[in-house]
């Protein structure tokens, strides 16, 4: 038979060793989130920073095309044409904080998309000329006898969002 002392030195070691064991899976807890806890970040800036690549990718090519298409709508007879087409652009990109126009170009083109760096008007991340322009509107032609492709091309900056992959390079 136990007695009362005995009891409760019984029950006082039980919640020792309970303690214990409570204890101990804290610990191991604590272990596994950090072993699991970089892999985790990496996946979920991982999505972030991928996702908002992607979308600014497509604001920029959505931008380059619809330049091109109202400077092949305008042509040689309007001679705001450029600044038309820059101006596009720049309202079209201008709620992206992380990407950075550098240069926009408008280049004669051929049917494939080729560059001809001897026929292309620069502009500046804010609209401003670079340059002499090789290109000017007047020297375009829209005649059926002799095509010209109108190409549009930006360059960029991408700033990275989160500092886990810009520090990768």
């Amino acid at each position: 038979m136990l007695r009362r002392d005995d009891a409760g030195d019984a029950g006082d070691a039980g919640r020792r060793a309970q303690q214990q064991r409570r204890g101990r899976s804290r610990g191991q807890a604590l272990v596994e989130f950090a072993l699991i806890s970089p892999i985790f970040f990496l996946m979920i800036f991982g999505v972030i920073e991928f996702s908002v690549i992607n979308a600014s990718i497509g604001v920029y090519n959505f931008a380059a095309k619809d330049a091109a298409r109202i400077g092949s709508i305008h042509g040689p007879t309007d001679a705001q044409s450029d600044q038309e087409m820059v101006r596009l652009i720049l309202s079209r990109v201008s709620g992206l904080g992380a990407a950075h126009i550098l240069k926009i170009e408008i280049y004669r083109s051929n049917e494939t998309g080729g560059y001809d760096p001897a026929h292309d008007d620069a502009y500046d991340g804010q609209g401003n000329p670079i340059g002499v322009a090789t290109w000017p509107y007047s020297a375009r032609s829209d005649s059926g006898a002799f095509d010209e492709y109108l190409g549009v091309r930006i360059t960029y900056q991408y700033i990275y969002l989160t500092a886990f992959f810009s520090s990768a390079g």
